[in-house]
């Protein structure tokens, strides 16, 4: 997980890209990197060698991570965990959901719907169903995919209960869709079937 804002940046992704499996990089934090220069920097590196950037920013970040999104358009942003949701009311509900829409405009991210019992320990198929369509219907069905946030999930639930509550929430759905939210888009984003 390399410090994008780092002054060598740059040439930690340079040597992380010599391995022909490195995908994508994350750079969680929480002290403001969305608007910081050097962050951005690092940032726009990642375009060279085709990497994606897992972030999950905070709701009343998404208007920056949008517009990070639109300055570089040729580096995928990936809204890990639909944004990493913190509460459970409608309010709430509604602020990420008009933060989530936002995000979404901008046509280079993609989000992956998971780790939403970190804020729902007692989550069950009804309470993570709004906040998986809405993120469908946000970013549509070829740039949304759902993960399993394991094992820290496992805190919550069993692997094979989040998985199946992922299939009850999209059942009604065709099969090419529900092919890409379970792997289709995931492979496509990720380049999962490419080899060196």
């Amino acid at each position: 997980m390399p410090n994008l804002a780092h002054p060598d940046a740059a040439g930690v992704l340079a040597r992380h890209a010599e391995s022909a499996n490195l995908r994508g990089i994350r750079d969680l934090r929480y002290d403001g990197y969305l608007t910081d220069p050097d962050w951005h920097r690092g940032y726009a590196a990642l375009e060279r060698y085709e990497l994606v950037c897992c972030d999950d920013p905070a709701v009343e970040e998404m208007a920056d991570a949008r517009r990070l999104a639109e300055r570089h358009p040729g580096v995928t942003l990936c809204v890990d965990h639909a944004g990493y949701p913190r509460r459970r009311d409608r309010a709430y509900f509604e602020e990420w959901r008009a933060g989530i829409r936002d995000l979404a405009k901008a046509p280079n991210t993609v989000v992956k719907i998971s780790g939403l019992g970190q804020a729902d320990h007692r989550w069950t198929v009804s309470s993570l169903r709004p906040w998986a369509l809405e993120c469908i219907e946000a970013f549509g069905a070829d740039r949304a995919f759902f993960g399993s946030n394991w094992p820290v999930d496992r805190l919550y639930s069993s692997y094979g209960d989040v998985v199946n509550a992922y299939a009850e929430i999209i059942a009604e759905f065709g099969e090419p869709d529900r092919h890409a939210l379970f792997h289709g888009n995931a492979e496509r984003i990720f380049r999962l079937g490419e080899t060196a």
